[in-house]
């Protein structure tokens, strides 16, 4: 059972409603909330808004299930890596927003294995242009590789 079906039979006992009565309300068929509920079957989008309507869902609750469908679709580590991706965006948005210099630092793996095998370095990136293309290679690689 995923974490998604888990929180849908907390939200459905919650309710105190039947799925009968539930599936009614949003208009959509018993049988798929059933296996939604479940988690034998995905919730399509249509299905989702109708069930969080039916639940009557706060905002709060809705936004919840909404990360949780999507750990359920994508895997928990490419959901993690996306939160991490706007968190970026986010950060260099106030950058720019403030006008605050560009720099990040990242640590590579082996820069030459000659010079100190096995070893970690640390490199900072300054500057728009460059932090920019550290984070354009992260969204390419989360966009193309996943």
């Amino acid at each position: 059972m995923s974490l998604l079906s888990i929180r849908i039979e907390e939200l459905v006992e919650e309710s105190g409603e039947s799925i009968q009565s539930l599936a009614q309300m949003g208009n959509i068929s018993r049988t798929t909330f059933q296996r939604v509920k479940s988690g034998e079957r995905s919730a399509a989008e249509k299905f989702f808004k109708s069930m969080c309507r039916a639940l009557r869902l706060s905002a709060t609750e809705v936004e919840e299930l909404e990360t949780l469908l999507e750990i359920a679709t994508v895997g928990e580590d490419v959901s993690y890596t996306r939160q991490k991706i706007i968190e970026l965006i986010e950060t260099i948005s106030e950058l720019t927003e403030y006008k605050i210099p560009f720099s990040k630092q990242i640590r590579l793996k082996e820069i030459n294995s000659q010079i100190k095998p096995h070893s970690q370095m640390t490199e900072i990136f300054a500057g728009e242009r460059n932090v920019l293309e550290i984070i354009q290679n992260c969204i390419d690689r989360e966009l193309f590789l996943s």
